[in-house]
């Protein structure tokens, strides 16, 4: 048999350069910049319509709507023998939505004991308070909290993003686990 050899070949390029091109250099027009103060601007989170919550309030809803992998237990779990503490949690947001009477704000919702009894406030990035921004739970879903704030988008709003929000537990609730703790 006879084989046969197929060869590629590429062409060799070689670029030589004889003698000095002269340089000509163009001064670059100066852009003037203008600083200006914009305002605040609207935080990335904002969106024109908030898609209705979810009527999922537990887990075994959620599962029931979906499907879970793994599927949720048959047995109802027995509650541990203490209940954990419960403390504030800082929740972010997800999306916001302007409203004529301030700004409507869905979080997420980190703890499943959270409900319309506790109080969220928005928080600076170091932490404190923002002056008036306390924002009402008014709904909630499994996975989700809805506030709503009477300040607008941008004045809760930090370098183009949302700020976060302190969620904290009702005193009764608070009071009702040290209870239970205690025995």
């Amino acid at each position: 048999m006879k084989r046969r050899r197929l060869v590629f070949s590429t062409p060799l390029v070689v670029i030589t350069a004889c003698g000095e091109r002269p340089v000509e250099h163009h001064p670059r027009p100066r852009i003037a910049r203008v600083t200006h103060d914009a305002g605040p601007s609207a935080p990335r989170e904002l969106v024109d319509e908030l898609p209705p919550l979810s009527p999922d309030k537990t887990r075994e809803e959620a599962c029931r709507n979906a499907h879970c992998n793994p599927p949720p237990p048959t047995q109802v779990p027995r509650p541990p023998a203490k209940p954990e503490f419960v403390e504030p949690v800082v929740a972010r947001v997800t999306a916001m939505k302007r409203e004529p009477t301030g700004t409507r704000v869905r979080m997420n919702r980190p703890d499943e004991r959270m409900d319309e009894k506790w109080r969220a406030t928005f928080i600076t990035r170091t932490g404190f308070a923002v002056p008036q921004g306390d924002c009402t739970i008014v709904a909630w879903s499994f996975q989700e909290l809805e506030c709503t704030s009477p300040l607008a988008p941008e004045q809760l709003a930090e370098d183009g993003s949302a700020l976060k929000l302190r969620v904290v537990p009702p005193q009764e609730l608070v009071d009702r686990i040290e209870r239970q703790r205690g025995r």
